[in-house]
């Protein structure tokens, strides 16, 4: 009996594991580039972003807010603020290794939503804490790098060419929670920051952030 359970253990495992892109190996010059490589779509040294943001909810209702986060990659911090168009503050937050709420107007006054937006954040801004536990090439030809997260989920961050990143992140069951696609921006105007990023969350509740650039700002001494 006991051994009936452990294959079931294992076939469960073996099925969450097949929901994941199978990821190629590269060699391992290929695989010391991508490591390299994987971490430019993310903030390097501390910034201050501005985003036009329209959140889209089931249904096909939206609201439009502008969001501002001030992120540092050497300390994996960041506060955030959501404004609304009129310019009052609804939100504002800081995360350094746990979560401190300094304002939060209802809606955004829940802790499922402060705790959901931290860990966006942390997936838009900061690169995942590590090395690589795979990097290859995904079945598109895409370059890709796969994570362990801190939570014990999975991060991958997939170049899918000409400066547009893909990433999702996984549970710890493998169920697919967020997809972010990120397009290009130029030096001049965009100081080499994704111009656009659309994140899409599937569960525990689907909406959709599209995210446009206004600002970015670099903070000196960082």
């Amino acid at each position: 009996m006991k051994w009936f359970f452990l294959l079931l253990a294992a076939g469960f495992l073996f099925t969450a594991c097949s929901n994941l892109p199978k990821v190629h190996p590269a060699d391992d010059f290929a695989a010391a580039k991508f490591h390299q490589v994987c971490r430019n779509p993310f903030p390097k040294g501390k910034w201050q972003l501005v985003h036009s943001i329209e959140a889209v909810m089931p249904g096909g209702n939206s609201a439009f807010v502008t969001g501002v986060v001030v992120v540092s990659s050497r300390e994996r911090s960041f506060r955030c603020l959501i404004m609304t168009i009129e310019g009052l503050a609804v939100f504002d937050a800081e995360w350094d290794r746990h979560l401190t709420v300094h304002r939060a107007i209802a809606p955004f006054d829940s802790k499922p939503f402060a705790e959901g937006l931290a860990a966006d954040i942390r997936l838009l801004f900061l690169h995942p804490l590590g090395a690589p536990m795979e990097s290859g090439f995904q079945e598109d030809g895409a370059s890709i790098c796969r994570y362990r997260d801190s939570d014990g989920g999975i991060v991958d961050v997939a170049s899918k060419g000409n400066g547009n990143w893909e990433m999702r992140r996984y549970g710890r069951d493998f169920r697919l929670l967020r997809t972010v696609n990120m397009a290009p921006g130029n030096k001049a105007e965009h100081a080499g920051m994704p111009r656009s990023i659309e994140l899409r969350a599937q569960a525990p509740q689907d909406y959709t952030l599209i995210m446009n650039l206004i600002e970015a700002v670099p903070i000196e001494g960082q």
